[in-house]
């Protein structure tokens, strides 16, 4: 694939998700709409299945269904190689969202604590474990020589970032 279609193509659908999430929650309440944020959620995670086709965690639960089946090693990467998800799969990524959840929640609660501000705990600590994934699909992409993945990685997360 062309590199520079995909990163158009990418950033785009990143402008898109952005953008909503901005409008969602940060302009609407100002006029007196506010969302509530499970419905705001829900609509971000329709609008990823709508503009990539997918959650796109199916590595990740394959990976758990393997690594959890108690098979022999051999097994395990014939489970992970499987295209259908198990149940250690889905529990997995329910926790894995569950997780994401608890370490806003917790970042949140720590700044009240020690009096420091929101801001800057989602600056520094939230920033740094939400953006963990992408760095350990930047650094696979690239040991893969897969370099247009993570160019588009960088320019999407990048545009949404901004416009949150």
């Amino acid at each position: 694939p062309d590199v520079k279609i995909i990163g158009i193509e990418d950033g785009y659908k990143g402008m898109i998700y952005g953008g909503t999430a901005f409008i969602m929650f940060n302009l609407l309440p100002h006029f007196g709409v506010f969302t509530p944020h499970y419905f705001g959620v829900a609509i971000l995670l329709a609008m990823t299945v709508i503009l990539t086709g997918g959650i796109h965690c199916d590595g990740f639960m394959d990976t758990v269904d393997g690594i959890f089946s108690g098979r022999p090693r051999d097994r395990m990467l014939e489970i992970m190689k499987d295209s259908r998800v198990g149940s250690f799969g889905v529990v997995g990524f329910v926790l894995l969202v569950w997780g994401a959840d608890w370490l806003v929640d917790g970042a949140s609660g720590m700044a009240k604590r020690f009096h420091v501000s929101n801001l800057v705990i989602g600056l520094t600590i939230v920033a740094m474990g939400t953006s963990m994934p992408e760095l350990v699909v930047n650094l696979a992409s690239v040991g893969n020589g897969s370099t247009d993945l993570a160019i588009t990685n960088v320019l999407g997360s990048n545009i949404l970032n901004i416009f949150l």
